[in-house]
């Protein structure tokens, strides 16, 4: 039965020796394309796609085609074995070449050089066209992602920028402040009418100056040290040099919402919210842990839509640090970014 299938396929008679070929051709076939696929992705990992384009190149294309000569001079000893009884690891006599009509002998090594060449070559054409059109899916599969994410910060902001009890406690505040210290009340009304006109108009744009940002933090810190006293205090040390740089909207007070909501405020042990600048061009939020006795819900929201935000814009990520004594958040300052939809 499996004689007269290989007669059939194979139009010869069937023979130990021909199945012992097809094996090692198979068994060549897939050594070629494996390794090969190895080398490729390998050197992918290690030179990158784009900075060392040339370089990957320089050690890729001699590595495979070496590769794929060895394999074919082993597939050429073996086919020689299996067929004579004995090993041959010397040129062909049948491997020749013309060159301007004159016949050259090229050998079993020369052969298996062009011909690894040219299939290395054919190889590395079908993975990286191959590769290509995976990262580009990938690459929209990403944007379509990064799409959601932004839809879903933007409703996030909305969310907290329309929040009902910080408008309510405001307005109590307020209340309060004007039958018993009315020239304090203009003050704190003033600053609310600063924070809200903020909030409200952050909505439309991408970035600001983080001088901006700075002096709507202090308004918004204002209403906070009104309300709760000595119970919360804020040091501010911002380089000069950085009031320039860019940070996505209500980012500072996304931070300081967000250590005020997980943390105790008490006037024998208050809250102390540092803002700084550093040599690294970050902005650096960090406040002193002292968590609330109920727990609060900790979905980190606010600090997800920062990281969205940054992801969108192509920028390094925030970096966020928690040693249960000391909460930090490291936010990159953007200077070279495209400004025309920004707040200055």
């Amino acid at each position: 039965m499996l004689a007269a299938i290989f007669n059939e396929w194979f139009k010869q008679p069937f023979s130990f020796l021909l199945l012992q070929k097809i094996i090692l051709s198979i068994v060549t076939i897939v050594l070629i394309c494996e390794g090969s696929r190895f080398i490729i992705y390998y050197s992918r990992d290690v030179f990158g796609n784009t900075k060392t384009a040339v370089g990957r190149l320089l050690a890729l294309i001699p590595a495979g085609i070496l590769y794929c000569s060895f394999v074919l001079v082993l597939n050429a000893v073996i086919r020689f074995y299996l067929e004579h009884g004995e090993w041959k690891i010397t040129a062909d006599n049948d491997a020749h070449v013309f060159i301007n009509g004159t016949q050259v002998t090229i050998g079993l090594y020369g052969s298996s050089i062009f011909k690894g060449a040219m299939i290395f070559f054919a190889l590395l054409i079908e993975y990286e066209i191959f590769y290509y059109f995976a990262k580009l899916k990938q690459t929209e599969k990403e944007k379509d992602r990064l799409e959601k994410e932004k839809l879903q910060a933007e409703l996030d902001t909305l969310k907290q920028k329309v929040n009902p009890h910080f408008l309510f406690n405001s307005l109590n505040s307020l209340s309060s402040l004007i039958s018993e210290d009315p020239l304090q009340a203009e003050i704190f009304l003033d600053e609310m009418t600063k924070v809200y006109r903020y909030l409200l108009r952050n909505n439309e744009v991408e970035l600001a100056s983080l001088d901006t940002e700075l002096k709507f933090i202090k308004s918004y810190s204002h209403l906070l040290k009104t309300r709760y006293g000595d119970s919360i205090d804020f040091d501010i040390d911002v380089s000069d040099e950085y009031l320039s740089y860019l940070v996505p909207p209500l980012t500072l007070q996304l931070l300081v919402e967000n250590a005020v909501k997980h943390n105790k405020l008490l006037k024998h042990q208050p809250l102390i919210i540092h803002l700084r600048t550093n040599d690294k061009n970050h902005f650096v939020v960090t406040n002193n842990i002292q968590r609330k006795e109920i727990s609060v819900d900790s979905t980190r929201v606010g600090l997800k839509n920062i990281s969205s935000k940054y992801r969108l814009m192509n920028q390094p990520d925030i970096i966020v640090t928690d040693n249960n004594e000391v909460f930090t958040v490291s936010i990159p300052l953007i200077r070279n970014y495209k400004i025309e939809n920004s707040v200055e």
